[in-house]
């Protein structure tokens, strides 16, 4: 075995070892997922006041509750028959965590997407809401593969020609 094949599998084995020694963790936080859900049932019912509270001082403004009222307002009425994780992603640092999280929400006949950002201070255990984002996907949107590869490219391709005989 040359000495490149060596420095390559040390190389692999030390970013394992580091993976390993940093707890790194590919699993979903239950923690954050609830902290979303509470979130987004403040954002349901109103709860401008204590929804802005969560968040850092700067964005805990009075134009801000107008902001919040004008986003319940895009919320259908009733109850979501169904709440599905569709996005998730984690970051760490030496200053601690964040993680991003987006779930839709099926009101049947509309949709609502729930986009929230969560920081973690290193040495503190609770999850700290650091902004959010509401969006109304189409039917058609949900429902698109979209990791899928297209079905026929989008322009028509030449066909090669033949090599001159």
């Amino acid at each position: 075995m040359g000495d490149g094949m060596v420095f390559w599998r040390s190389l692999a084995f030390a970013a394992a070892l580091v993976l390993v020694a940093c707890g790194f963790d590919f699993k979903i936080d239950a923690d954050a997922v609830a902290a979303s859900d509470k979130a987004y049932a403040q954002l349901v019912r109103g709860e401008a006041k204590a929804l802005l509270a969560s968040l850092p001082s700067e964005y805990q403004t009075p134009d801000q509750e107008a902001v919040v009222s004008a986003l319940r307002a895009m919320i259908p009425e009733g109850q979501a028959e169904e709440a599905k994780l569709v996005g998730f992603n984690r970051t760490t640092s030496l200053a601690g965590q964040q993680i991003g999280l987006t779930v839709i929400y099926d009101y049947g006949n509309r949709h609502v997407a729930f986009t929230s950002t969560w920081r973690r201070i290193k040495d503190s255990e609770a999850w700290a809401l650091f902004g959010f984002n509401l969006s109304l996907p189409t039917s058609q949107l949900i429902a698109a593969p979209s990791l899928a590869p297209a079905a026929a490219p989008p322009i028509k391709t030449a066909e090669p020609k033949p090599a001159p005989a």
